[in-house]
């Protein structure tokens, strides 16, 4: 993606909040997805009834950027 397309960073190094959105929606899709799959081949009792998990996507320092 470039600047000259409308999409990407500027020269600035700023995103317009449309890319944001889509971005962000891609990811907690990710991780939503990763919970399905999750309980979907859980053989624990506690996992498969009681949904009790969470998933999460983060970042190269450890900072969560989307869960599901």
């Amino acid at each position: 993606m470039t600047a000259a397309s409308g999409h990407g960073p500027d020269a600035a190094g700023r995103v317009d909040a449309a890319t944001v959105n889509i971005v962000s929606n891609a990811l907690h899709g990710i991780a939503e997805d990763m919970g399905i799959n999750l309980r979907r081949s859980a053989r624990s009792t506690i996992l498969r009834e009681a949904q009790d998990y969470s998933c999460a996507l983060f970042d190269h320092t450890g900072r969560a950027i989307a869960e599901g």
